[in-house]
């Protein structure tokens, strides 16, 4: 009677454990699987991240910083971020959307980042610091240099899948633009490589820079009617999005500057005067 009271004891505990196991798992995988929250900020679901159960505090201040992209004032507690890495990245962040003379100081901090998630062996989390340095490199360069394709080249290293792909080409597309004499035909291809992924994975959230970049092709081909559709797609589709701010000024900009253009001056201000109103407070364009 004793072994058998003792088996269902024993067997009690271990139905006990596998049950807390299971409803810790059911109640918010977020909660620990950091892999999948730095899935889900390249997806750019910072609204979902945000109203999940995640614990995690440092991840939460950097899903807030990234959401809030310097176009809103956030506050936070530095005691209250324990990862180093994600200290390292959220500073990179926090100085690259300062509107002042020390964005410089992100890449140096993104490199720092770099370093850390390297030397933990956290791939998920060292894609996100590479694009943080091309993200350094892209607001902060008036021209294309061999640094920004030696940074993305390394992350092209890293690419496991077609999300990661995606953001591949983002930045590849945002520095092909950059050139003194943009190649037609490779910004073309980009697109169109850009455009068939999120397509197939059905990720509209980056429909807003397929428009923006659309209406920088159409305007190099010399098709203003075409560039002025798109980028009036890209600024309808950005909303409200403080993170999407900058491709929401950009589409107003080139709106002004296609209109200028021929020769249409009164809606030429009028698209600066909505630009004016937005109020870039990073000085990213």
């Amino acid at each position: 009677m004793y072994k058998i009271r003792r088996i269902n004891h024993v067997f009690l505990i271990r139905i006990s454990l596998l049950f807390l196991c299971f409803i810790s798992k059911s109640e918010g995988p977020k909660c620990c699987d950091l892999e999948s929250i730095y899935h889900d900020i390249l997806e750019l679901k910072y609204d979902e991240i945000l109203e999940s159960n995640c614990t995690d505090s440092s991840v939460k201040i950097l899903v807030r910083i990234l959401y809030c992209a310097g176009q809103i004032d956030y506050k936070y507690s530095v005691s209250s971020i324990s990862d180093r890495c994600i200290h390292h990245l959220i500073d990179g962040y926090e100085t690259l959307y300062m509107n002042g003379q020390k964005k410089e100081n992100s890449f140096l901090l993104f490199k720092e980042a770099i370093n850390c998630a390297n030397s933990n062996n956290d791939i998920s989390l060292l894609k996100l610091c590479y694009i943080g340095i091309l993200n350094y490199q892209q607001f902060t360069y008036n021209s294309i240099t061999r640094e920004k394709y030696s940074y993305l080249k390394e992350y092209q290293t890293l690419l496991q899948n077609d999300l990661d792909s995606i953001w591949y080409f983002v930045h590849l597309i945002d520095f092909q633009f950059l050139e003194n004499k943009p190649d037609k035909k490779n910004v073309q291809k980009s697109i169109e490589l850009l455009e068939q992924l999120t397509h197939k994975g059905g990720m509209r959230q980056f429909n807003p820079f397929i428009f923006s970049y659309k209406g920088l092709y159409f305007e190099l081909t010399n098709q203003p009617d075409s560039a002025r559709v798109y980028h009036l797609k890209a600024h309808n589709e950005s909303g409200d999005r403080p993170y999407l701010k900058h491709l929401k000024i950009r589409s107003l900009l080139r709106l002004s500057r296609i209109e200028h253009s021929t020769t249409n001056y009164r809606s030429a201000l009028m698209y600066i005067n909505k630009a004016s109103e937005l109020k870039d407070l990073t000085d990213t364009l």
